[in-house]
């Protein structure tokens, strides 16, 4: 495939690193609308791209999870036209109401690169993650790691292996789960309580979700009043790219946060929320990605960009 002048498709609104990698390679970002089906295929015709980086598991920013029906026509589109499917999946281990969805790479070796990690599952500061290319690609990206030295420590894939071999890592991920699953249930409750108006979207998986908000709140405003209250939050036109009208939306994280926390820290931000009297819309905000940190037990804090990714 001739990489010059390539074009790339990302999903929108989409995690502000992927653009800044692609970018980075000196190729150009086409942006395609995700809905509540995942990635909208359809798009990627008139895109014209040559590659699209997708999230078919549970797509960050929106918890959207690729359709059975768009995840055949995106294999076909990319069988088609002979394109590659980037396929990064960060958390699709946190489902909370089935089984984890099977991989794309599964279903189309010979067009699918996929990307994991151990991130969400560990640590993030394991660095650790792995890529399985489409065969034609192995001696390509064999090259640029070699040259790039993006090699993880070899005592730390040891250690990995070693965990997986002996069952740590599944028992991990069942108490994990259960974990997650209960702050996110009681998140859920509270918001319900405390912000009716809110309205939770997204798969029932991850380590966050999507709260949408009526057309004529201010997220600038309400995350700065929730950060004088203690309470870390994300949103989304801050936080995320985001190409197509959306209307506004908080990220609320569940990672960091003990559970008997959740429903203090969000009578903190219902709190913010009323308090921001004179709600502006959003015009020119900044799209940098700042790194959040929890500033007391009661924080509601998304994970860190290192804590998502590879």
């Amino acid at each position: 495939m001739p990489w010059v002048h390539a074009a790339v498709a990302v999903e929108d609104p989409e995690w502000p690193a992927i653009r800044a990698t692609v970018e980075q390679a000196g190729l150009e970002v086409v942006p395609v609308r995700v809905d509540e089906r995942g990635l909208d295929v359809s798009r990627l015709e008139a895109a014209a791209a040559d590659a699209v980086v997708v999230s078919p598991a549970h797509q960050y920013i929106t918890g959207a999870v690729l359709a059975p029906a768009q995840r055949a026509r995106l294999i076909a589109w990319a069988r088609r036209h002979g394109t590659l499917i980037v396929e990064y999946d960060s958390d699709a281990e946190y489902r909370y109401d089935r089984e984890p969805i099977a991989s794309l790479q599964g279903l189309a070796p010979e067009c699918v690169a996929y990307i994991g990690t151990a991130n969400t599952t560990l640590a993030p500061a394991m660095r650790l993650a792995w890529l399985i290319a489409p065969s034609p690609l192995v001696g390509e990206v064999a090259a640029e790691i070699e040259i790039a030295l993006a090699v993880p420590s070899t005592l730390t894939q040891a250690t990995y292996a070693r965990l997986l071999e002996r069952g740590d890592v599944d028992r991990h991920l069942r108490r994990a789960r259960r974990q997650y699953q209960a702050r996110r249930r009681a998140l859920i409750a509270a918001l319900a309580q405390r912000l009716p108006d809110a309205a939770i979207d997204g798969a029932t998986g991850g380590l966050h979700l999507i709260a949408w908000l009526p057309e004529e709140a201010e997220e600038a405003q309400i995350s700065d009043a929730a950060a004088s209250r203690a309470v870390a939050i994300h949103t989304l036109h801050h936080d995320s790219i985001v190409t197509s009208p959306r209307p506004p939306a908080l990220l609320l994280g569940y990672g960091l946060i003990a559970e008997p926390s959740i429903p203090r820290a969000v009578e903190l931000l219902a709190d913010s929320v009323r308090s921001v009297d004179r709600p502006r819309p959003l015009t020119g905000r900044d799209t940098r990605w700042p790194v959040w940190t929890a500033r007391a037990q009661s924080s509601l804090s998304l994970p860190a960009l290192g804590s998502t990714s590879p």
